[in-house]
């Protein structure tokens, strides 16, 4: 399944092309960076009639071609040379000093709340293993405030 992709959309949203927008803008130029061709395989047994044509439609419409075809099941490959796609070359932002803090806010959230689970399950069974695992746990993630703000001064230093 690696190299299998697959896609599910929420019946509320079906019928809209969102998926049948998405995969020529988003979804193949951004996994053929890292691969020679991806497979979508699709079932008949699992999809029914109807599910089974749309499928078929909407990758013949996203550049698929047709490689394979056994008991019901079609498997269609596309690669970087088959593929009407253009990859979009966009440059990475530089995060701004104040997201770093609210990213640190977030973190002192959580290693905070771990502190309160802890002691209210320590309120109702004592000190144990567990509690003292969670007090390890707020403990760690405390740790990636510094972290968090160490890696955004390595990326600063990196970008210059």
């Amino acid at each position: 399944m690696t190299y299998d992709l697959h896609a599910y959309v929420l019946p509320n949203f079906r019928k809209q092309g969102h998926l049948s927008l998405a995969l020529p803008q988003s979804i193949i130029p951004h996994l053929l960076r890292n691969r020679s061709e991806q497979r979508i395989t699709i079932d008949k047994s699992r999809l029914g009639e109807k599910g089974y044509n749309a499928s078929q439609s909407v990758a013949l419409r996203a550049g698929f071609y047709k490689v394979a075809e056994a008991e019901g099941n079609i498997t269609y490959v596309i690669t970087e040379e088959s593929a009407d796609i253009s990859f979009i070359n966009g440059e990475d932002k530089q995060i701004p000093k104040k997201r770093i803090e609210e990213l640190q806010k977030q973190i002192n959230f959580l290693s905070r709340s771990a502190l309160v689970l802890r002691s209210e399950l320590e309120i109702h069974t004592g000190v144990n293993e567990y509690t003292e695992e969670l007090k390890g746990l707020s403990d760690e993630i405390t740790r990636h405030i510094i972290k968090v703000e160490n890696f955004w001064i390595k990326h600063q230093r990196e970008s210059q």
